[in-house]
């Protein structure tokens, strides 16, 4: 009884595979907000997960210290009470992709916090959260010179993101890295090159080339429509 107890009153830190998330024992967070898609239309179903982790990419990972969780009705609203932690990245997941509802049609995002619990309010109000949904996108690159290799590059939204709470969140220069690339280059009168990726709908991607390696690139924005799952580029 005695040992039990002493675990009761003193709850400040849990133990992670690697790392103590301390815990602050009176302290309770208010999390509200509503889940839109592109169309302004609520979904349901998403999982809202508070959680904390020792680094920030680590919240991708399955949450090993959950602090709240929440599943949005037909009307798209969240609202429900987490613990705070004092010694460690916080954050808020919306379509986390290890939880037991995740919904593999939509982005998953991030919100993270890397303030302290003295200076973290009581309250997130998120409003309204647009979760874009997933579409499948196909790049379609031909090299017609007789003479020149054609040299490419392209960029294009991740399918799962991160965001600060606010601009004090992270130090200056953190860099969040929501975005994917990858390139490559087609010889003289080469085959052509067919890309699939995976981005977000009404999102753009952004297409750099060049037939010179001494030359600056050329840019194209495309855009990612469910009207235009396909772009054809010939240089």
């Amino acid at each position: 009884m005695k040992k039990f107890l002493f675990f009761l009153f003193i709850p400040i830190l849990i133990a992670c595979s690697e790392h103590n998330i301390g815990v602050v024992g009176d302290k309770r967070l208010q999390i509200e907000g509503k889940v839109v898609d592109n169309q302004e239309n609520p979904i349901d179903g998403l999982g809202i997960k508070a959680s904390g982790a020792e680094y920030y990419y680590s919240i991708n990972a399955t949450p090993r210290e959950l602090l709240g969780e929440f599943i949005t009705g037909t009307d798209g609203v969240f609202s429900f009470v987490s613990l705070d932690t004092h010694n460690s990245y916080y954050a808020i997941s919306i379509n986390h992709p290890e939880d037991k509802n995740y919904r593999e049609e939509y982005l998953s995002l991030h919100f993270v916090d890397t303030l302290r619990n003295e200076t973290r309010g009581i309250a997130f109000n998120f409003d309204e959260v647009v979760i874009p949904a997933i579409q499948n996108f196909q790049l379609e690159i031909h090299n017609v010179s007789l003479e020149d290799t054609l040299f490419y590059r392209y960029e294009y939204e991740n399918t799962e993101q991160y965001k600060p709470f606010s601009e004090s969140s992270f130090p200056i220069g953190f860099e969040l890295r929501n975005k994917l690339s990858s390139g490559g280059r087609i010889l003289p009168d080469g085959d052509s090159d067919t890309v699939q990726i995976q981005s977000l709908e009404n999102s753009k991607l952004s297409f750099q080339y060049k037939l010179s390696e001494t030359v600056e690139n050329d840019t194209i924005n495309i855009e990612i429509t469910p009207e235009n799952p396909v772009y054809e580029f010939t240089n």
